[in-house]
């Protein structure tokens, strides 16, 4: 049988049936949950889902609801069944419509927010605080793990969690390959006269033919704003890069273009403010006495008269540290960035 008809009969079943009826011709899906394993059928994990969800036990029963809705959470959140989530997502009728009624999110919200509550079926089969707790601090690990800071934030913040797990809301993993890419940056000269050198070349690269054709001779500090307004341009554009790659990153977790482009740009902010804020404090305390005197002029490092030479070093380390962190995530981790650690 096709699995589209498979699945529209397990749609077809009445609450009493849902549980008894093997639909999977190859599966029973009861042995499922007498072994509390992972399954491998697609049309049996949406059977599953089904039953946490809409099957009508007895009140004798109700231990064994519990955990049916605790097999399906396993199912949600196991990294081994994004293969079944995908399979079922591309499941679609004659008219081009999904069959599967399947949103991993939103069921992985409704056990937290309702089966997991004081007094609810699961919570009481859990049996303890400690294990219901358990169980939340995964969820809230699970959403961030799909950048979802927001409902990672709400659950954390509606329990008695320690403050470590709360610090997870920041990204410690992304905060410490920031930290990794500045270090990159920052211990050689070469590094501090980078931007200096840059926005020079840009400066006279723009600046320099306009003024011979239209005959300018304008104050040093414009030529040096010129400079300045090309570097901000060349860290957007690392600024963009690093988003995209979030971007990518995120859509191949959740596939939606549009969702993971909100969420991309909302760690890649929360990224660049940390950047600029560390990239900040390095400049004031050590940027002066850390390129070439050359380059850097000590004197002149914090003058408006002298283009604001500081801005030149934060806006380009705050954009390429946060660029160089995130692709040094990618080649030393198989996690994500948002993983916490």
């Amino acid at each position: 049988m096709p699995i589209v008809d498979e699945i529209r009969r397990i749609n077809c079943l009445d609450p009493d049936s849902i549980s008894t009826v093997n639909v999977c011709n190859t599966h029973t899906v009861n042995s499922y949950l007498e072994c509390d394993t992972i399954v491998k059928c697609p049309v049996c994990a949406y059977q599953i889902k089904r039953i946490a969800f809409y099957a009508d036990f007895h009140e004798a029963k109700e231990n064994k609801k519990s955990r049916w809705q605790r097999l399906w959470l396993r199912h949600c959140l196991s990294k081994e069944t994004d293969y079944i989530f995908q399979v079922l997502r591309e499941v679609k009728d004659e008219r081009g419509e999904v069959v599967a009624n399947v949103d991993r999110e939103s069921d992985v919200k409704v056990i937290e927010s309702e089966y997991l509550k004081e007094d609810a079926l699961l919570a009481k089969h859990i049996g303890s605080d400690e294990g219901v707790r358990f169980y939340k601090k995964t969820i809230a690990d699970w959403f961030l793990r799909r950048y979802n800071g927001k409902e990672a934030e709400r659950i954390l913040s509606s329990g008695s969690f320690d403050r470590w797990d709360k610090f997870k809301l920041f990204y410690p993993r992304l905060i410490v390959a920031i930290i990794i890419g500045l270090l990159a940056l920052m211990t050689g000269e070469e590094g501090w006269n980078l931007p200096h050198n840059l926005s020079y070349r840009i400066s006279h690269i723009i600046y320099g033919p306009l003024a011979e054709f239209f005959g300018w001779d304008l104050p040093h500090a414009y030529n040096s704003l010129i400079g300045l307004m090309g570097l901000l341009v060349v860290a957007f554009f690392f600024y963009c890069i690093s988003v995209q790659y979030l971007r990518y990153e995120c859509y191949n977790i959740i596939f939606d273009k549009k969702e993971a482009g909100r969420r991309a740009r909302k760690v890649g902010n929360w990224g660049l403010l940390v950047s600029l804020i560390f990239s900040t404090l390095i400049c004031i305390v050590i940027g002066p006495i850390s390129g070439s005197k050359e380059v850097i002029n000590p004197d002149t490092y914090f003058s408006p008269q002298a283009g604001l030479p500081i801005f030149k070093n934060i806006i380009f380390f705050a954009s390429i540290a946060l660029f160089i962190g995130i692709f040094i995530q990618v080649f030393w981790e198989k996690e994500t960035i948002t993983e916490p650690l």
